[in-house]
């Protein structure tokens, strides 16, 4: 949920160099996460639901990195567990 220009400075700022290394080689990867609609943390746990629910997963929960946009995020963690059913 955090905005995708606030995100990519947060990264420049902490030096996620192996990173940054990793999507340079991978560029049609960063285009689509860049793109408007191209990524959703929404989609992603949606298709993920299955694996992370599995009792042999052992998922406990997970953990959310907020970025300082705190309300933001928690508005988008409840509607995604109200979507879901959760």
């Amino acid at each position: 949920p955090v905005q995708r220009a606030k995100l990519l400075s947060m990264a420049a700022k902490i030096g996620v160099g192996e990173s940054t290394r990793f999507l340079t080689k991978h560029a049609s990867w960063f285009r689509r996460f860049a793109t408007p609609g191209g990524y959703s943390p929404d989609r992603l746990l949606t298709r993920a639901a299955g694996a992370l629910t599995a009792p042999s997963a052992q998922v406990a929960g997970l953990h959310l990195f907020t970025f300082n946009q705190i309300a933001e995020t928690e508005r988008w963690r409840r509607a995604l567990l109200d979507r879901l059913g959760g």
